[in-house]
């Protein structure tokens, strides 16, 4: 990733268009990073909805058709509207397991209601 990130670098004149792009491309390798790393549940989520902020301006700003504005619009909100079905997932998983942890959600699935088993 780091040889990837010195390429641009070194290709590129700078200028603070670039700057800002490769700003937004190394947040949203980062946040990638800390979102498939994490051992909870709740910080997945929040580093999940994080990482919309660099796409939404890497779609906004740096797309190729005149309409990248509202398709990064659209994007941001599809995206939203989604994630609260998997933030009451988390709530209903916190209420009956105690729990965020992946540990303690999948052993906790022995002693999970069978509704929640069906579920996950």
């Amino acid at each position: 990733m780091l040889i990837v990130y010195a390429c641009f670098i070194i290709g590129m004149p700078v200028n603070k268009s670039h700057r800002t792009f490769m700003a937004m491309i190394f947040a949203l390798g980062f946040l990638l990073i800390v979102t498939f790393s994490t051992t909870n549940l709740l910080w997945f989520y929040v580093a999940f909805e994080v990482i919309l902020l660099p796409t939404y301006m890497l779609i906004g700003r740096w797309g190729s058709q005149s309409e990248r504005v509202y398709a990064a619009f659209i994007f941001f909100l599809y995206t939203l509207v989604g994630s609260v079905f998997f933030l009451v997932a988390l709530a209903l998983i916190h209420k009956n397991v105690g729990s965020f942890s992946y540990r303690a959600v999948v052993g906790g699935l022995e002693v999970a209601p069978e509704g929640l088993k069906r579920v996950i």
